[in-house]
């Protein structure tokens, strides 16, 4: 019945060791990440805005 016992215990403390791990390499690419989205929004809306321009200019000359 002991050993089991210590199995578990084992195995319960091993994942968190692991997501410990996980999130020490994980934090520079995370922070990457979001970086690439808001240029990545930044860029869209940037888009958005010359589209809406456009469409404004192309109603005003018809």
């Amino acid at each position: 019945m002991r050993k089991p016992l210590l199995l578990e215990m084992k195995r319960i403390r091993k994942p968190v060791l692991e997501r410990k791990r996980m999130i020490m390499t994980t934090v520079p690419m995370v922070l990457a990440r979001r970086m690439k989205m808001l240029k990545k929004n930044r860029k869209k809306q940037m888009r958005r805005k010359r589209l809406k321009v456009l469409k404004k200019k192309m109603t005003e000359k018809s």
